[in-house]
């Protein structure tokens, strides 16, 4: 199942949970390649040395065919594919919530371990975003 995260907002009034609700663990280091994050030298990176990523496409045949070539490179590097976490995304805009349900399986499918979906673009209101984070949840839930 995706991990779907519903963020706290404490300036209109959301609890986030304590810092203690979480396990330690070690800080992931993000480095950015100047070159874009579709290149064959950063493909090979993620597959060698991350622990995740967030991958610059949407589900389709271009993302199956590099996902097909970061999943070679994981196991040239003797890397289990369940070592580099996939974030998938797609905009609140796409449409409703059929439209967002078929867009979560989609990266379900590819092997997307989580999802983010970008509210912004949308005209919405401060509390319209998390309105929309709100609709959406129960949808993206049962993914």
């Amino acid at each position: 199942m995706l991990r779907f995260a519903l963020l706290a907002v404490l300036v209109l009034g959301f609890a986030a949970p304590a810092a203690a609700e979480y396990p330690e663990r070690a800080l992931t280091i993000v480095v950015a390649y100047p070159a874009g994050g579709m290149v064959e030298p950063v493909l090979k990176r993620v597959a060698q040395i991350s622990d995740g990523w967030f991958p610059q496409f949407q589900p389709g045949d271009e993302a199956s065919h590099t996902l097909d070539r970061v999943r070679a490179y994981m196991k040239e590097a003797g890397r289990p594919f369940s070592a580099v976490g996939i974030e998938g995304r797609f905009s609140y805009g796409i449409g409703g919530p059929t439209e967002w349900e078929k867009r979560a399986r989609e990266w379900r499918d590819l092997g997307a371990t989580h999802l983010s979906v970008n509210t912004m673009g949308a005209g919405l209101s401060p509390r319209g975003h998390i309105d929309a984070i709100l609709k959406m949840k129960p949808v993206l839930d049962g993914v």
